[in-house]
């Protein structure tokens, strides 16, 4: 065999290599994200807090996540660190898109107080701790890539 045909070998097998290695890393992440599957939606005005904006065709509803059985699709138990996790339902009835890029969310009290979002470092403060990963920062493959010297 000519070094170009064991070369043209070598590149279809490490191709195939890594074809199977992303096949296997699907699988893998798709059984892990089979078993936090969230309860599947209604229209917005069935959930007991919904707000319907006709002139824009938009109904936003909150559906507090308040109970163990509800919060079994979340990866991390909010409710034993004092969090309060809700699931925001927005129904587009128009035939525009809706760009929530700029959206910001609030929790308004009773009292007329309003809440931010808590962050990753308000649940570290709470004493929990996430099993999660920044994004970039984990390899999704079974084995590691090999990287330069430094």
């Amino acid at each position: 065999m000519s070094g170009k045909a064991v070369q043209t070998s070598r590149n279809i097998l490490a191709a195939l290599g890594i074809a199977v290695l992303l096949s296997i890393s699907a699988d893998i992440s798709t059984v892990h994200a089979a078993d936090h599957t969230a309860p599947p939606l209604h229209a917005a005005t069935e959930y007991p807090c919904f707000e319907t904006h006709a002139g824009e065709h938009v109904t936003i509803a909150v559906d507090p996540v308040d109970t163990n059985d509800k919060q079994k699709f979340l990866r991390f138990d909010y409710l034993s660190v004092g969090f309060l996790p809700v699931r925001l339902i927005v129904q587009n009835d128009s035939d525009a898109t809706l760009d929530l890029n700029e959206a910001r969310i609030l929790f308004l009290t009773a009292d007329g107080d309003h809440i931010n979002a808590a962050t990753l470092d308000d649940l570290d403060r709470a004493g929990g701790t996430l099993k999660m990963h920044p994004p970039g920062s984990l390899n999704p493959l079974p084995i590691p890539f090999p990287t330069k010297p430094s």
